[in-house]
């Protein structure tokens, strides 16, 4: 009985899941973007998790921007960087460790779009989420943005945050890039567009 009722639990987040996906995709005409102030999202969310993680989980916060905006919808960034915390906050839960976030303006160019799928040059706010837990192994690695693909046990992850979040980054003109080694912790790096009108205010 308790196997089945896991699986029953499995197949309701994942559908559940699955129907946050469809709403994103359908309202996205209907969703009104506004300049959002992605640091006050980085202290929001980080003050939120602070108060469910154990001590023995360091958040080191370097925000080196405060007025730069993204042109986005505020609750779609904020679940990108919730997913990304609490993706860094899952791989230290036993072990402890040190969770990184930073946020900088970078420009780049021609070469520099070149190097990232799906950029153009100009000005990007750069966040990098990293952690020193357990890692992710090479075969894994390859698939984690895919849909329903999952590294966590099936009655806690549904394997459709990372394909949200990709999902989310590139609609807004973004990408998001990952690397990690068993052992020594994972890091993904996520570049918006900076909302130009705000560079001009």
């Amino acid at each position: 009985v308790r196997d089945n009722l896991k699986k029953i639990l499995e197949a309701s987040h994942r559908a559940r899941e699955l129907v946050n996906l469809i709403e994103l995709i359908n309202l996205e005409n209907e969703q009104k973007q506004q300049p959002v102030n992605v640091s006050l999202v980085i202290r929001d969310v980080l003050k939120l998790m602070r108060a469910s993680m154990p001590t023995t989980i360091e958040i080191d916060q370097n925000l080196m921007t405060e007025s730069e905006t993204v042109l986005c919808d505020p609750a779609q960034l904020h679940q990108v960087v919730l997913n990304l915390c609490t993706n860094a906050h899952f791989s230290m839960r036993d072990s402890g460790g040190v969770m990184s976030v930073m946020l900088d303006p970078i420009d780049i160019d021609a070469v520099g779009a070149a190097q990232h799928s799906g950029l153009k040059p100009g000005p990007y706010l750069r966040l990098t989420v990293s952690d020193t837990g357990q890692g992710i192994e090479a075969e894994n690695l390859e698939r984690i943005f895919d849909p329903y693909f999952s590294t966590k046990e099936h009655e806690v992850g549904t394997g459709l945050g990372l394909a949200v979040v990709r999902w989310i980054i590139k609609k807004y003109g973004g990408t998001i890039n990952v690397s990690s080694e068993p052992g020594k912790g994972t890091s993904f790096t996520v570049y918006f567009p900076v909302n130009k009108t705000s560079e001009n205010e």
